[in-house]
């Protein structure tokens, strides 16, 4: 069952449970679109600063693609665009328990990511051949993201509780060739299924387009 706005198939929350141990398997290495399961939000780097990672709607261009790389057994997750990897810098703010932001840095973070249970499917994957997964600091309940279901929400680490949505739909992708001066930035949003304006000036050094649809399901 899920919750489709426009062209973005939202999964209800629920149905993203913990799989046991025993039926655990790894998400593959590669180039990913990471959308939020709960907000139908993407995990973008920001145009603005270039360093900020944030929720966005899709558009599928470099700054919203990610690889995942393997770390031991954990991933650690960079943006294609810039290079740059989802870490964690505030130590202090781990220890005390609470909402910990999520930045891009030159030292990566290693992140367990869990394959969740959807309900649909076999091993975590729906019919779109998408993965569920939760990510989260190895050996803790803290696990990435967003601060809420609109434009530019942060990135952040908080603790896994029923309130929380933790769940992300991972869709595997081409590594874009294009090389991006200045990805989009938008001038008006609300969230998956609202307006938005692009401003885009973009440098394209090969013919070569990677398009990604995130199709909606058939009544």
């Amino acid at each position: 069952m899920s919750n489709t706005v426009n062209d973005c198939i939202v999964p209800s929350v629920h149905i993203c449970q913990r799989r046991g141990k025993s039926r655990m398997r790894k998400v593959e290495q590669g180039c990913y679109i990471v959308r939020e399961v709960r907000w139908g939000m993407v995990l973008d780097l920001s145009g603005e600063d270039a360093r900020s990672p944030i929720a966005f709607t899709f558009h599928g261009q470099e700054n919203q693609q990610w690889e995942f790389h393997s770390c031991g057994a954990g991933f650690i997750i960079s943006s294609v665009w810039k290079n740059s990897f989802l870490a964690v810098r505030d130590l202090k703010g781990l220890q005390l328990g609470g909402r910990v932001p999520v930045v891009t840095d030159d030292f990566p973070t290693c992140w367990e990511v869990e394959v969740m249970d959807i309900g649909s499917g076999a091993e975590g994957k729906d019919e779109t051949e998408d993965t569920y997964a939760c990510i989260r600091l190895p050996h803790s309940d803290m696990a990435l993201s967003f601060k809420g279901g609109y434009m530019r929400a942060p990135l952040f680490l908080a603790k896994e509780g029923p309130n929380m949505s933790t769940c992300w739909r991972l869709r595997a992708v081409q590594r874009s060739e294009q090389v991006m001066k200045n990805p989009p930035i938008s001038t008006r949003g609300s969230g998956c299924g609202g307006e938005t304006t692009m401003i885009t000036t973009t440098s394209v050094t090969t013919t070569t387009r990677t398009v990604v649809r995130f199709v909606a399901d058939e009544a």
